[in-house]
């Protein structure tokens, strides 16, 4: 075994048989499970970054299909060694190709907690954001035309809301629907604001 991290630079010749180890990278994909396994989704395929900290860290909208919820759980992380392997995990199990539950044909995975708060308070009615702010969103969108929407406000000086930065990331549908169920409090919320 030559191990290169004593800082031996000499060349070697790698033969058919030989074999490399490293270490994990940045966008490196893994397998990460958590027991007891019930369905599909207590294993799927994600793509790591490293950092300097001796746990994982897992987005929180991922959470619910592990059932994990920060109480000491405990998880398994598998690194797939064939390129074979590394396909189907791509393929198949990623976490982008698990969001619909065969079960009942809904998404298991959505925005909780913090981006769920965020994202209420940044459609809030009074939400306003300058120019500077709206740019520094858009530039964030990786299919942004460049063009800036009209502004909501335009006196006394051009203000733009929450609702007008989330229309540009939503893609475009043909469906338009009023929330009739909506509890609609008229102090803060008018019967538009339902409005998908």
């Amino acid at each position: 075994m030559i191990d290169l991290s004593y800082g031996i630079e000499m060349e070697r010749d790698l033969n058919v048989g030989d074999v490399v180890e490293r270490h994990l990278i940045d966008g490196d994909i893994v397998l990460f499970n958590r027991q007891p396994s019930l369905h599909k989704m207590s294993m799927m395929g994600h793509r790591i970054r490293i950092l300097p900290f001796s746990t994982f860290r897992l987005n929180l909208s991922v959470t619910t299909p592990y059932n994990a919820d920060f109480d000491g759980d405990e998880m398994n992380m598998h690194v797939p060694q064939s390129l074979e392997t590394k396909a189907e995990m791509k393929e198949i199990i990623a976490v982008e190709k698990n969001i619909i539950t065969p079960q009942s044909n809904r998404a298991v995975m959505g925005i909780v907690q913090d981006s769920l708060l965020g994202s209420s308070l940044f459609t809030k009615r009074d939400t306003f954001m300058q120019k500077f702010e709206v740019v520094q969103l858009l530039i964030q969108i990786s299919d942004w035309d460049g063009k800036i929407p009209v502004p909501a406000i335009l006196y006394p000086k051009p203000l733009w809301t929450g609702k007008q930065i989330i229309e540009l990331i939503l893609p475009k549908i043909n469906l338009v629907k009023n929330n009739d169920d909506a509890d609609i409090n008229k102090e803060i919320m008018t019967y538009s604001d339902t409005r998908v």
